[in-house]
C-alpha cells in the first residue's frame, strides 16, 4: 500500500475515532493504483452501540437444525439464547449486510451510477453467483445497486458497489474490515463483498447479529432490508425496470409466527456455508434479531426461525 493510500485509510480511521493500529487486524490489505474512497465528514453513519451482553436468563438453543445461532433482544441489547454463537464460520451472503452498511458509510455521494463489464458478469456466472440481473454496461443508480445486493442477493450489485465506493475489490475489502473494526468485531474477516466462498471471509453468528443491528439503525439500511418487493427505474437495458423480491420475505410470507412479524432480513447460501438467514422480528412493539447458520436446507432454516422466536423470544 503506497503512501497516498495509507494516508487515505488513516484519514478514515481518524474520522471514525479508531487507532491506525487496526491496520494490523486487516488481512492482506493491499490495494492497486486506484485510491480508496473515504467520506470527509465528522462522523459516520454508525450510531455507536455497546456490544451485547449475555442475559441473566440466557438459554442454550436446543432442538434446532442450524449448527450455529444467536438470538438478541434489541431493546435490552442482551443475548437471550445461542448455539455456537462465537464459532468462526463462513457467512455466505449474510456478508452482504456488511457490504450494505459499508457502502452507506463510505460513499461520497449517492447520486452516482455503477456499471459492470461483460468480463465481471462472466466471472460471476462462472462462480455460479446469484444475480439481480443488471446488464453489462447498464448505468445503475447507487440505491438500485443496494436493492439488487439485498433483495435477490445479487453479486452483481456487490461488484457495482465495490467499484463506485472503493474503486475496486481490494479497496472495498479494506473498508469492510474497517467497518467491522469500528463495531468492535474481531472474530470476523471479510474478503468478498458478495459472500462467495473464500477461506478468509468468515464471521460468527454473534458478529452477524451485531452488523445487522447497525444496518437497521440506518434509515436506508432498514428500508432496503425491510423491503419485500422493489422495481427499479427504467434503463436502456431494462426499459420496464427490473423486478426484485426479497428471499427472506418470500420464505416467511404467510407463516404462523405466533404473533411475531418479520420486519427485515437477509438469506445466504454456499456449499461450504449451507443455508443461513438473519431476521428481525417484532411482537407487541418488542424487537429481536435472530441469526441461524449452517442449516441443512431452507425448510429447516425457516422452521428454526419460527420455533426460536416462539420458544425463546418471550418478553
Amino acid at each position: 500500500m503506497n503512501a497516498n493510500k495509507l494516508k487515505a485509510l488513516k484519514k478514515a480511521l481518524i474520522i471514525s475515532g479508531i487507532s491506525v493500529l487496526f491496520l494490523n487486524l486487516i488481512p492482506n490489505a493491499h490495494a492497486d493504483e486506484k485510491e480508496i474512497t473515504v467520506v470527509n465528514k465528522e462522523s459516520t453513519v454508525l450510531n455507536f452501540r455497546s456490544l451485547p451482553v449475555m442475559s441473566d436468563k440466557y438459554r442454550k438453543l436446543e432442538n434446532i437444525s442450524s449448527e450455529y445461532a444467536v438470538l438478541l433482544d434489541e431493546e435490552t441489547n442482551t443475548v437471550l439464547a445461542g448455539k455456537g454463537a462465537l464459532r468462526r464460520v463462513y457467512p455466505a451472503s449474510l456478508t452482504k449486510v456488511l457490504t450494505l452498511i459499508t457502502a452507506l458509510d463510505f460513499v461520497e455521494k449517492t447520486d452516482i451510477q455503477g456499471q459492470l463489464s461483460d468480463g465481471e458478469l462472466s466471472e460471476l456466472y462462472a462462480r455460479e453467483a446469484s444475480l439481480a440481473g443488471f446488464a453489462a454496461g447498464e448505468k445503475v443508480p447507487f440505491k438500485e445497486l443496494l436493492y439488487g445486493l439485498i433483495l435477490p442477493s445479487g453479486a452483481d450489485g456487490a461488484v457495482g458497489i465495490e467499484k463506485v465506493v472503493g474503486g475496486n475489490k481490494e479497496n472495498f475489502s479494506v473498508l469492510m474490515n474497517l467497518e467491522a473494526a469500528k463495531m468492535g468485531l474481531f472474530d470476523s474477516r471479510f474478503r468478498e463483498s458478495s459472500g462467495l466462498h473464500n477461506k478468509n471471509n468468515y464471521s460468527t453468528a454473534l458478529d452477524i447479529a451485531i452488523i445487522f443491528g447497525y444496518a437497521l439503525d440506518n434509515k436506508t439500511g432498514r428500508e432496503v432490508l425491510g423491503t419485500a418487493y422493489h422495481k427499479t427505474g427504467n434503463t436502456e437495458q431494462h426499459p420496464e425496470g427490473l423486478e426484485m423480491w426479497s428471499h427472506t420475505f418470500a420464505y416467511m410470507e404467510g407463516v404462523d409466527m405466533g404473533g411475531f412479524k418479520i420486519t427485515a432480513g437477509k438469506t445466504g447460501y454456499t456449499g461450504e456455508a449451507k443455508v443461513c438467514m438473519v431476521t428481525e422480528a417484532e411482537k407487541d412493539g418488542h424487537k429481536y434479531i435472530l441469526v441461524t447458520l449452517f442449516a441443512p436446507n431452507s425448510r429447516q432454516m425457516c422452521e428454526d426461525h419460527i420455533n426460536i422466536y416462539k420458544e425463546y423470544a418471550k418478553s
